[in-house]
């Protein structure tokens, strides 16, 4: 794999450090093998769910450590993650989720 892609240097990172903490947040925290881990089954599951390469992947996500993952995995899959505003409801939450994303 590349190093110089975002997977490359993930891998690399959790082959060097794989221990040492790579995220904490609201008390939630990963190692570097763990986040590897964790953007690798995200990529999958959203290729079992036919995301492909080049795909729109729309996230209402707060900050969490899910947001990580799906932004990790898109990469993996090289999918584009869409960040959608938490604050959206009904109508505008629609138009911004449509057919363009998954």
């Amino acid at each position: 794999m590349n190093r110089m892609t975002i997977p490359g240097l993930v891998d690399a990172a959790a082959a060097q450090h794989g221990e040492w903490a790579f995220l904490t947040l609201d008390g939630t925290s990963r190692t570097h093998a763990q986040t590897r881990t964790a953007a690798g089954t995200m990529a999958g599951a959203l290729a079992a769910r036919g995301c492909r390469p080049g795909d729109r992947v729309a996230a209402l996500l707060s900050n969490r450590v899910e947001l990580v993952d799906l932004v990790l995995g898109c990469a993996w899959l090289g999918a584009v993650v869409v960040p959608l505003n938490t604050a959206l409801h009904g109508r505008l939450l629609r138009m911004c989720s449509a057919p363009w994303c998954r």
